[in-house]
């Protein structure tokens, strides 16, 4: 996981025009997926992979954040 919030970190950086490190970036990598998750994912016909998500965020006051987060995801 550390190098996809890494990865994560400087597209949020680029995208929203504001420093975001890899430290900001809230993490799960894939230690806590088992072998029977993957093995139900895929009798599902999907697979568990690391899914990046990066977004500005706006409060109930106007105010702007970003918020970039990676972890265990079915697809």
């Amino acid at each position: 996981g550390y190098d996809a919030a890494a990865k994560a970190a400087i597209l949020a950086s680029i995208a929203f025009h504001t420093r975001v490190t890899a430290d900001d970036v809230y993490r799960e990598g894939m230690t806590k997926v088992s072998a029977a998750d993957f093995a139900s994912a895929r009798a599902l016909g999907c697979t568990i992979k690391l899914l990046a998500i990066c977004e500005r965020l706006v409060d109930g006051e106007g105010q702007e954040r970003v918020s970039a987060r990676v972890y265990p995801a079915l697809v």
